[in-house]
């Protein structure tokens, strides 16, 4: 058997750099796609004077790293308040958070008969980037 993947286009890998918020903060990117959807997803954001970013590899479709992306930055707000500012507690809770949400998500897709659903997925990565430290999580 071969394994592998097919690609119906070629697309040029999409790159760039970009400051992130007011301080000297550099962010740099490269995406090179392997499959014809691209099912990866990353945010950089500045987050009281630090910088939040965050990348997960979707599977089976972009769906779930899309949820993610979309509201890793909210939820890790509200634990940063919550667990009063320990960042790491704040990165575990956020990827609890958002295993549940997608979760009750997916079952809502399943309701209506979107079982496709079922298979995707994604993994991820967050760092917290302050100019003392850098505390990941995923």
């Amino acid at each position: 058997a071969t394994y592998g993947f097919r690609r119906k286009r070629n697309l040029p890998p999409e790159s760039g750099t970009r400051m992130v918020g007011s301080r000297p903060w550099m962010a740099e990117w490269a995406v090179i796609q392997a499959n014809t959807e691209i099912e990866d997803r990353y945010f950089i954001e500045e987050h009281n004077g630090a910088v939040l970013c965050g990348v997960f590899d979707g599977h089976y479709g972009p769906r779930t790293a899309e949820y993610c992306r979309r509201n890793a930055p909210t939820i890790f707000s509200a634990a940063m308040k919550e667990q009063q500012g320990d960042e790491t507690a704040s990165l575990k809770q956020t990827f609890r958070l958002l295993e549940e949400g997608w979760t009750s998500e997916a079952r809502k897709l399943m309701l209506v008969k979107d079982f496709k659903v079922a298979r995707e997925g994604a993994c991820g990565i967050m760092a917290y980037v302050t100019e003392e430290k850098v505390v990941v999580g995923n």
